[in-house]
């Protein structure tokens, strides 16, 4: 039930996402064993869908923390975008210098792993930045 909140969140409005999506990390965080890189997928969600209705610094928490977690768990094309999540909610924000930072970050990360359509994706968010 959990991932099909989780997922069913990616293909709704605002409002009913965010509320499948504290179901989906309720029902992740009752679970025996913890399922860290689904809770951060939710995290990321989360992020993602708080930045739609305007609650930038909600977003920006939710992303980092799964950030956090992707970053301990080894998962790193998932921490490659939530990097370029933090770098287009620092865009929104007008703060420019730390967008470059975050797609750098992502860029690299997509460059070691050999996802070359995201890299090429971060280096045109970086040339458009210039």
């Amino acid at each position: 039930i959990a991932l099909a909140c989780l997922h069913l969140a990616k293909a709704t409005d605002a409002a009913r996402a965010l509320a499948l999506l504290d179901e989906a990390m309720r029902l992740f965080r009752s679970l025996p064993a913890l399922e860290h890189w689904n809770i951060a997928k939710v995290y990321t969600w989360q992020g993602r869908w708080h930045g739609v209705v305007g609650e930038f610094d909600e977003a920006g928490r939710c992303l980092r923390d799964a950030l956090a977690l992707f970053e301990e768990s080894g998962r790193g094309f998932d921490e490659a975008q939530v990097l370029d999540d933090l770098g287009d909610l620092a865009l929104r924000a007008g703060d420019v210098v730390n967008a470059a930072d975050w797609y750098r970050k992502a860029l690299a990360i997509y460059q070691a792993y050999g996802f070359l359509f995201y890299a090429v994706l971060d280096e045109n968010r970086l040339a458009a930045l210039t």
